[in-house]
């Protein structure tokens, strides 16, 4: 049983689940932004910046933020059950701590 439960899971990943590659993220190489293999604009480097500074600081940014924080640490301590509980919740940490530090990246750049 363990076995098929396997064997579904990676059928499911393989196949329905998009892959990302790095023309989908945004790469910062000194001066240069690139997205999708093309080099950003001063323009649109400046637009983007903008972008981070504004949602960075929007209320709906802190509202999100806050509500998954929330769940994360909920999840690591009163809904715990299993150790996978509890690495789940710091998967939930790590992945917001990714993102501040993404937004951060841009803003800085």
């Amino acid at each position: 049983m363990k076995r098929l439960r396997l064997f579904v899971i990676n059928y499911l990943t393989r196949h329905l689940v998009r892959a990302i590659t790095e023309e989908d993220i945004l790469m910062i190489s000194g001066k240069d932004w690139l997205y999708k293999n093309r080099k950003l604009s001063q323009n649109e480097m400046i637009e983007l910046k903008q972008e981070a500074k504004s949602f960075n600081s929007s209320l709906l940014y802190k509202l999100m933020y806050n509500d998954l924080r929330f769940q994360a640490i909920k999840q690591m301590s009163d809904d715990a059950q299993t150790v996978d509980d509890i690495i789940f919740g710091k998967a939930m940490l790590y992945n917001l701590a990714q993102q501040k530090k993404f937004i951060r990246n841009i803003i800085q750049q």
